[in-house]
């Protein structure tokens, strides 16, 4: 017997899967577009290293987003205070870094709030953390790959530890909904793991930028 999982989608109107499988297969394509997207970001930032005069290495800092909305990376990086976009002088560049940032996608709502845990778990820090290690490794290393190593592992990390979290959440839910909600968001974070991003293809698709 088929069953419809409907879940809405905070942009656009309730998107329905035809099994929870589907759901699944698109948790894990959406963590893996994230992934991919933050590694292209990683890249572009030892491209910065690279290209300016300053061989210090600036201080990385992660704020929120802003909007509570699927942003494509796992929050707003600030170098040295300053969103990255400011020390790019090409015009192209600047356009595909405020799309990185500043764009969202329509998601259903579980996976926005399984995101937020992920975030909150550690995949924010994981994120700066590489953002600052490409930084170093563009002056040493022509390869990223160690870097997007740390930051996958570290993601994967965080999405383990979110969906334990998720899973003592649901035994102390007040309601049944509550429940089935952390359960919902529980096996979304699970499947998050099932991205297939792997440091080599990473590197691959994204490699350090020429000065």
């Amino acid at each position: 017997m088929s069953r419809a999982f409907p879940i809405a989608i905070p942009h656009g109107q309730p998107q329905k899967y035809g099994s929870a499988e589907a759901v699944l297969m698109h948790a894990a394509e959406h963590a893996r577009n994230r992934l991919l997207h933050s590694c292209e970001a990683i890249s572009w930032v030892g491209g910065l290293a690279l290209s300016g005069s300053n061989k210090r290495v600036p201080q990385f800092t992660i704020t929120g987003a802003g909007e509570q909305a699927a942003h494509v990376l796992v929050g707003q990086l600030l170098i040295d205070g300053k969103p990255p976009w400011i020390f790019v002088a090409d015009e192209r560049a600047k356009v595909a870094w405020l799309a990185r940032f500043m764009v969202t996608s329509p998601v259903p709502v579980p996976f926005n709030t399984a995101d937020s845990a992920a975030e909150r778990a550690g995949l924010k820090e994981a994120f700066r953390q590489a953002c600052e290690s490409a930084w170093s490794a563009a002056s040493t290393s022509k390869l990223l790959t160690p870097v997007y190593a740390m930051f996958l592992e570290a993601a994967d990390q965080a999405f383990q530890k979110a969906e334990l979290g998720k899973q003592g959440k649901r035994a102390s839910a007040a309601s049944v909904a509550a429940s089935d909600e952390r359960f919902i968001e529980g096996l979304i974070l699970r499947a998050y793991r099932l991205h297939g991003v792997t440091a080599a293809e990473a590197n691959k698709r994204f490699p350090l930028p020429s000065s």
